[in-house]
This record gives C-alpha cells, sequence and structure tokens, in this order.
C-alpha cells in the first residue's frame, strides 16, 4: 500500500469544501437576515435620537419656566422692598409727634407697624430663598441641557 500525500488530502478537502458553497436558498435568507438586524439598527438609532430630541425639549421647557419663575421672584422681591421702604417710612411718621393722639394709640401703631416690617422683612428672605433654590434648579437644568448635546 502506498502512503498517502498530505498535501493531496488538504487538496481534496479544499475542493470538497468550496464545492460545498451555500445554495440560493441559504443566501437569500442570509441576506434577508442581515437585512432584518441592519433595519433593527437603523430603528434602534432613530428612536434613541428621538428620545435625546425630546429630552431636549423637555429640559428646554423647563427652563424656560424656571426664567419666568426667576423673573416673577426678582419681581416680587422688588415689590416687597418697595413696600418695606414704605413700611419705614410709615413708621417714622408714627414715632413722629401727632397732636390729639393718644399715648396708648401710638404704642399700638408703632407695635402693629413692627409686626407688619417684620412680616415683610420675613416674607423677603423667603422670597430669596426661593430665588437661589430657582436659579440652583435653572443651572442643573443647563448642565443637563449641556450634557445632552
Amino acid at each position: 500500500m502506498k502512503p498517502i500525500n498530505p498535501v493531496m488530502i488538504l487538496l481534496t478537502t479544499a475542493i470538497l469544501v468550496a464545492s460545498c458553497g451555500l445554495n440560493e436558498k441559504e443566501k437569500a435568507s442570509l441576506l434577508a437576515r442581515q437585512k432584518e438586524i441592519d433595519d433593527s439598527t437603523h430603528l434602534a438609532e432613530i428612536n434613541k435620537v428621538k428620545e435625546v430630541e425630546k429630552e431636549k425639549s423637555a429640559l428646554s421647557d423647563s427652563l424656560a419656566y424656571y426664567s419666568t419663575l426667576i423673573s416673577q421672584q426678582k419681581n416680587a422681591l422688588a415689590h416687597n422692598r418697595a413696600s418695606l421702604y414704605t413700611a419705614n417710612d410709615q413708621m417714622t411718621q408714627i414715632k413722629s409727634f401727632q397732636l390729639g393722639r393718644l399715648p396708648g394709640d401710638r404704642e399700638s401703631q408703632i407695635h402693629n407697624q413692627e409686626l407688619y416690617i417684620q412680616t415683610l422683612l420675613i416674607q423677603q428672605d423667603s422670597i430669596q430663598t426661593a430665588i437661589r433654590g430657582s436659579m440652583d434648579r435653572a443651572s442643573q437644568i443647563r448642565t443637563d441641557l449641556v450634557s445632552i448635546k
């Protein structure tokens, strides 16, 4: 018996593998499957872009809301400061001498005006705290918006 040449075995194996390729039906099936994968990937990318745009829109709306809120709060603070200035001016008038006013009335008016001034000061602190909170939130929204882009 004659020994088998390893090169012949390799050539024979290569010829058999080459002749055993995919038929047309299998090729069409593989191409269809690849198209499904590509379409699925493309659809996922489109959905991701839509989600990002939706998130950007929501953050932009929130930023607009906080900008308006801060403006309103600043207006309220300015109004409060004007009221406080007026209340202090009224206190000066109350403390001054007024003909025909009883000392008990004067003390009562001073007490009431002091309470009103204290109320305005407390409101002023609350408004300033609210403004700081709104500005912090708006800053966070801006940071989130920039990080998305």
